[in-house]
């Protein structure tokens, strides 16, 4: 890992709050470079039950066999090992108690297996072969994570409901409640909205505050794209470059975030913009993330077609994971950095003093004099408004060695 990669992250302009690292990738297996992903080891065809039962209904009992029917029930598997030697799972074949060897876990990292309740599973040291931990599949899900040495404090998956817990109060004197995998239910759901305009000429959009044109919220250039941030349920209107005749009207909605502009009446016109490379990439953009939402359970929000990752991508397997880093420095003298999982989804490390005093101090000094107020759209029709205060920086890495 360069030092370059992993102290771009320089957001550190005060001295009293953290670092943290937020690696927001949504999809690790296009990314790669992620391991400890999901096993399987299905021995048989997996059936439903046979209907049988009274009403065709099927119950499950203790053993995990399916009333009115004998059909196996499946079940998840998590497998974390804190030890520092690697760990082999087996399956253990009923009838014949063969060992059946279904994959090695890393030191510090996890697994999940696809099972069926009742089936046994051993673990055992890869370098010594000694056994370390058998276990029978469950009913109840938090019975399934075994844990392979000692675990951290806080380690349980049960934690990431409470993830800035895992480090301690002390870390986070006013705790937030974004990092998580639970949200809380809210009628208006935070969202990424992505505009496709087919258009012939320019379009602007403005956010329905009630008043009579609404928030102007900026250009949507004609066979272009512009992307905002906004909420479920929220409105906007579309007008014409230059004027503000309402044109169209749009409202969020969730798992929807491509939103296609073009016009409902030119049949003609609409013909011809069909054969537009332009189209024809929005409407592979469009296919991706449609599969992607129905795969992943999440939009995809980058850009696409995006090139691959230049960076590691740590694993986050679980809350209280550490990554141990040696980084080597042009001067000859490597630096050592600790990150540790305080949330799976999104994936974000925390980095305890990732930046001396001396070169905070260094950073502030080099941006105190290019400061300004944060702009809201593209790079090319940014504009100052009431809704974003922020004044921010941009530093470039050949400014400042450090980075």
């Amino acid at each position: 890992m360069q030092s370059s990669g992993l102290r771009l992250a320089m957001a550190a302009m005060t001295r009293s709050l953290p670092l943290f690292l937020f690696l927001l990738f949504p999809n690790p297996s296009i990314m790669g470079g992620c391991s400890g992903g999901s096993s399987s080891f299905l021995v048989d065809a997996q059936q439903q039950c046979s209907g049988d039962s009274e009403e065709g209904e099927c119950k499950i009992d203790e053993t995990g066999v399916s009333e009115g029917g004998t059909d196996p029930v499946p079940a998840k598997v998590l497998i974390i090992n804190h030890g520092e030697n690697p760990v082999q799972v087996f399956w253990i074949e009923p009838g014949t108690a063969k060992r059946i060897l279904i994959n090695d876990i890393s030191s510090h990292r996890a697994i999940n297996l696809d099972s069926f309740i009742g089936h046994e599973i051993e673990m055992s040291d890869k370098t010594s072969g000694e056994l370390l931990k058998k276990h029978t599949v469950v009913i109840e899900a938090s019975e399934n994570e075994v844990h392979i040495g000692t675990p951290p404090k806080s380690s349980s998956v049960a934690a990431e409901k409470s993830a800035l817990e895992a480090l301690g109060g002390s870390y986070f004197p006013h705790p937030v409640n974004y990092i998580s995998s639970f949200p809380r239910p809210s009628r208006e759901i935070p969202m990424g909205a992505k505009f496709r305009n087919l258009y012939p000429h320019d379009l602007e959009y403005y956010y329905d505050d009630g008043t009579e044109h609404g928030a102007y919220n900026g250009v949507i250039p004609s066979m272009g794209r512009s992307m905002i941030n906004t909420y479920t349920t929220h409105s906007f209107h579309i007008c014409k470059r230059g004027s503000k005749v309402k044109i169209d009207k749009v409202t969020m909605v969730a798992k929807k975030n491509i939103i296609i502009l073009a016009p409902k009446n030119d049949e003609k016109y609409m013909e011809d913009v069909k054969k537009t490379p332009f189209y024809k990439d929005v409407m592979k953009e469009v296919e991706f993330t449609t599969k992607y939402q129905q795969q992943k359970g999440m939009p995809w929000l980058s850009y696409y077609p995006r090139n691959p990752p230049i960076l590691n991508m740590w694993a986050a397997d679980y809350i209280g994971q550490e990554h141990f880093v040696e980084v080597d420095m042009e001067n000859g003298h490597p630096v050592h950095f600790t990150l540790k999982v305080i949330s799976l989804r999104p994936r974000v490390f925390y980095i305890s003093g990732l930046l001396l005093p001396s070169e905070i101090d260094h950073v502030i000094k080099i941006s105190k004099d290019q400061v300004r107020r944060s702009a809201v759209g593209t790079a090319n029709s940014g504009f100052v408004t009431d809704t974003r205060t922020s004044r921010t920086a941009w530093i470039k890495r050949v400014v400042i060695v450090v980075i």
